[in-house]
């Protein structure tokens, strides 16, 4: 057996669970429905619509958004869980209660020390 530094042996990482397929393809079909009624509009020329909220909606936001729908809907769930990582940044330093955490250098003991 081999020494461990926090004195117990590691346990490996769950896998990960698969996603099912139904929500990317419900998200991959509500982004073709933008971009087929965003192109839609766009061929009448009409740039800007009025939403039933009396907002207004421009056919190229709609082409836009839903591209976005369907590329994130046929990417792979890897670059996905990159990108979310990349985006929450590093841990916080400081535990909840004040105390520093241990950063990964400091916990590690140096020999014949």
């Amino acid at each position: 057996m081999s020494y461990h530094l926090s004195r117990r042996k590691p346990r490996a990482k769950a896998p990960a669970k698969p996603l099912p397929i139904w929500p990317r393809v419900v998200i991959g079909a509500f982004g073709a429905c933008l971009v087929v009624w965003g192109m839609n509009e766009f061929k009448r020329g009409r740039l800007v619509g009025i939403s039933p909220l009396l907002q207004p909606g421009f056919s190229t936001t709609l082409m836009g958004i839903g591209g976005l729908m369907v590329l994130l809907a046929l990417a792979p769930r890897a670059w996905l869980d990159r990108a979310a990582r990349r985006l929450a940044g590093p841990r916080p330093t400081v535990k909840r209660d004040g105390s520093p955490r241990p950063t990964g250098s400091s916990t590690i003991r140096k020999r014949g020390a």
